[in-house]
């Protein structure tokens, strides 16, 4: 596999937007169908309480994927700035330093959720009948956030310098696999909610295992020596800065998504099944509006640093009026 990585500070910028921004499309669709397969395994094979046990906490799990992810986009932001500038040393030291802030950030809310996951699952009104498997579900998945962080690292980083189609076959063949583990542990081994978190975990550690691969192979400006791992303190704040404002920007919608689910929970396990298979599908047409900030995000974050301000004027310009011409079509 060659080396995808796109320089978007020169030629048509439609064929750069549309280069970067199909592939996460094509990537997002395919996990929000994966998504959905995964929900009717688990509502067919164990029934409506089982779903509704997943489902009890889902804006949790979506708000830390959110938050996290987008804490990793703002690295990225960053690091697509020093790649469009040419500036590979700087580069690498923030490719450095978004290894270390990754890391803690992990560590930080794996111990924070883990602590507040059973206060959390009564404030949430979690009927009893499912409260079991719900708090087994989430603690399996909340342990592994180290695997999700990872992975979203890897991708936002493989984004930064352009390349937006190796995160897509990895997650294609994570998206795969996890839909087989699924069969295998939730129906094979009668492993239960615990089965399908099981193979949510594995899944994705194989598409971080496939990223580091690619990267140690293809993508050298990821990679950095220990002359990159010299504190830099005006880039590690701005670091800081850009990851947890966009993080915070993700995440603040799904803290009405969970107030909204406790309110859900009260009504029994029946409407929260409904509810979790609606939240799935409702999310498959949500995917264009971030898949579009994405690419200009990293389109602007390029041509900033290779100082082409123009281009990004221009950029979102042509974003701004395809907006208006959407409006006008509803």
């Amino acid at each position: 596999m060659k080396n995808s990585s796109m320089n978007m500070t020169q030629g048509s910028i439609i064929k750069n937007l549309a280069g970067f921004a199909v592939p996460v499309l094509i990537g997002n669709i395919f996990q929000q169908m994966y998504n959905i397969v995964d929900t009717a395994i688990i509502g067919n094979v164990l029934g409506d309480d089982a779903l509704a046990s997943i489902g009890a906490a889902a804006p949790v799990y979506a708000l830390m994927i959110n938050l996290t992810e987008g804490i990793t986009n703002g690295f990225s932001v960053i690091i697509a700035r020093f790649f469009g500038a040419g500036d590979k040393q700087t580069m690498r030291r923030s490719v450095s330093l978004t290894y270390i802030l990754s890391a803690m950030i992990a560590v930080v809310l794996t111990l924070i959720s883990v602590i507040a996951l059973n206060p959390l699952l009564h404030l949430l009104k979690t009927p009893e009948k499912i409260i079991g498997d719900t708090r087994r579900y989430m603690m399996i998945i909340l342990l592994a956030v180290v695997v999700t962080v990872t992975y979203n690292m890897l991708a936002g980083m493989m984004r930064a310098v352009g390349n937006s189609r190796v995160p897509l076959y990895f997650l294609m063949v994570s998206s795969f696999v996890n839909i087989g583990l699924d069969i295998l542990f939730v129906k094979g081994f009668s492993m239960g909610v615990a089965g399908a978190a099981y193979a949510t975990v594995i899944s994705q550690g194989i598409s971080v295992i496939l990223c580091f691969i690619y990267c140690i192979k293809k993508c050298p400006e990821l990679i950095f020596g220990i002359k990159e791992l010299a504190c830099d303190k005006p880039l590690l704040l701005e670091l800081i800065n850009t990851g947890f404002a966009l993080g915070l920007m993700e995440a603040i919608v799904y803290v009405g998504s969970i107030i909204m689910q406790g309110a859900v929970n009260s009504f029994g396990t029946a409407t929260i099944a409904a509810h979790t298979s609606a939240r799935k599908i409702n999310d498959v047409f949500t995917l264009p509006l971030g898949t579009i900030a994405m690419a200009t995000s990293t389109f602007a974050s390029q041509n900033y640093g290779a100082g082409k301000s123009d281009r990004v004027k221009k950029e979102y310009a042509m974003v701004f009026l395809s907006h208006l011409r959407g409006v006008r079509l509803h």
